[in-house]
């Protein structure tokens, strides 16, 4: 009886153990974000197939620099989160969104 109730607590203190130490994210969550990732990565890829075809006499050009950049801001925001959570807040760049040339 006193094996059975010495394995008992010990279990109880392994799950509590495993519980205080439970991933910032779910696996759903991880695989989700990690599918974002690869779509930006796809995105990103676009933008230079969109670059490459774009009109050089155009009058209201996109800016791809600032559209590259701000997609390369989240992705690696998402990125930094999946690697390693920041409980503390941090200054954040902000996104332009605008992407015509004045």
């Amino acid at each position: 009886m006193r094996f059975f109730i010495s394995m008992m607590l010990l279990a109880f203190t392994l799950n509590s153990v495993a519980d205080s130490r439970v991933d910032h994210v779910t696996d759903a969550e991880r695989l989700a974000l990690t599918e974002l990732i690869r779509q930006l990565d796809a995105t990103l890829a676009l933008i230079e197939q969109a670059e490459h075809n774009r009109s050089a006499d155009t009058r209201f050009p996109l800016d791809y620099d600032q559209l590259r950049s701000d997609i390369g801001l989240i992705r690696d925001g998402v990125s930094r989160h999946l690697a390693k959570p920041v409980r503390s807040p941090r200054r954040v760049p902000l996104l332009d969104g605008e992407y015509s040339h004045r």
